[in-house]
């Protein structure tokens, strides 16, 4: 699974890499990534804090398949992985366990990066602030509807394959808070931030008569996608693109608001079916 570290010189014009596993034992989380992320914690917060790889494995590094496997490890479909070093090393199994989107470790991780308020607590509201961070988010699942209990009795075998059939709903319930509080800390530090999240939308028919397919509105759980589906993506993703870049251009070529010490409230609105921008008004 992994390989003696390297000494190479840092390159630092590299992205940065977040990739979450979960420790079986311990149900904790443990991030693979190219940063010098998580800083050690003290020893009394060891306990509900985030584990960085290199940290808990000084010397040792991971192929980047390697952790992208771990990341993406589905129950019942990938075995647990563990480092051939040392003894005691910790099972890891996939990320979904502690932090499904990332918005968690991401927020961490930018809180660790971006400085400090002043020591007032206050920012200098005479100079709009150059500083700008979007943060591109990917759903897998379409919007669902939801208009109240709608399930029949099922057979006992039905209790094997529950786990793997739920839905990420509750998932994204908790990924619009967790992202409102991002572009809050954001704000308060001075940052002109947003959110853009492109979310799986299935055309209900064919876009061309050679190319086109009609795609279920509740796309299956497999793991492994067949042709019809890799074309639905393909077709949900023509459909998204020129409005998802027009996004993107928008708001890194707007004037720059000015920063204020007021807390910012965020509205999130539907640019078109499967995008959406969550963005501060004041």
């Amino acid at each position: 699974m992994d390989r003696p570290l390297a000494s190479t010189q840092l390159q630092k014009k590299w992205p940065v890499l977040l990739l979450n596993a979960t420790e079986v034992r311990t149900g904790g989380p443990i991030v693979l990534s190219n940063s010098d992320f998580p800083e050690a914690s003290p020893a009394y917060n060891q306990n509900h804090a985030i584990h960085g790889f290199h940290q808990v494995y000084p010397g040792r590094d991971v192929f980047l398949e390697s952790a992208v496997r771990m990341s993406a490890a589905l129950p019942y479909v990938f075995p647990p992985a563990r480092s051939d070093t040392p003894w005691n090393a910790e099972h890891l199994v996939d990320g979904e366990y502690s932090d499904n989107s990332g918005l968690s470790t991401l927020t961490k991780w930018l809180k660790a990066a971006i400085p400090e308020l002043s020591p007032a607590g206050r920012v200098e509201p005479t100079i709009p602030s150059k500083k700008k961070i979007l943060i591109l988010r990917i759903d897998t699942f379409p919007d669902g509807q939801w208009s109240g209990p709608d399930d029949a009795p099922q057979k006992w075998s039905y209790e094997l394959i529950a786990p793997i059939l739920v839905r990420s709903a509750g998932h994204l319930v908790s990924d619009l808070s967790d992202n409102s509080n991002l572009l809050q800390i954001l704000s308060l530090r001075g940052y002109e931030a947003a959110s853009l999240t492109a979310r799986y939308a299935p055309s209900d028919e064919a876009r061309s008569s050679t190319a086109g397919v009609n795609c279920p509105q509740d796309p299956p759980l497999a793991w492994r996608l067949t042709e019809v589906e890799k074309t639905c993506i393909d077709q949900a993703w023509e459909a998204l693109k020129p409005a998802f870049i027009s996004q993107i251009n928008d708001f890194f070529g707007a004037v720059p608001v000015p920063p204020s010490n007021a807390p910012a409230h965020f509205l999130t609105m539907q640019v078109k079916k499967g995008l959406y921008l969550q963005k501060s008004i004041r």
